[in-house]
Formats: C-alpha cells, sequence, structure tokens
C-alpha cells in the first residue's frame, strides 16, 4: 500500500517549486528537492516521487539558464 505524505508540490505547482527553491537556496535547490524525491521513495508514494523528479529537471533548467547568462 502506498503511503502518501505531506508534499509542497501540488498539482501543477511544479515549476512554482523548482523556482522558489533556487531563489531561496541557490545552489542548494538541487539537494533540497533530492531530499524530498527521497522522502517520498522511502514512504513508497510514486506520485511524490514523480513530481519531485519534475522540480528536479525544472530546477536544472533554471540554473542551466543561469549559468548561460554569466
Amino acid at each position: 500500500m502506498e503511503k502518501r505524505i505531506k508534499s509542497a508540490v501540488l498539482g501543477d505547482d511544479v515549476q512554482n517549486v523548482a523556482e522558489q527553491l533556487v531563489e531561496r537556496h541557490g545552489r542548494f535547490a538541487t539537494t533540497i528537492a533530492a531530499d524530498h524525491f527521497l522522502q517520498h521513495q522511502r514512504a513508497g508514494d510514486g506520485n511524490g516521487v514523480a513530481k519531485w523528479v519534475e522540480v528536479m529537471l525544472a530546477i536544472r533548467e533554471l540554473t542551466s539558464d543561469e549559468d548561460a547568462a554569466k
């Protein structure tokens, strides 16, 4: 049985969460997202795992755009 845990990522808020993590945590945003990913994985929450993968991909896009601008 899948155990659901509370997540900051609801619905289509992936981009918003990614932007907030980058703004608040800078280069550590991916680490924060990966921690959430692992929490959901350990809980067996496949939906949460999928959302946090989306967040990590969005963070990668955001930060690669920043790196390209330098």
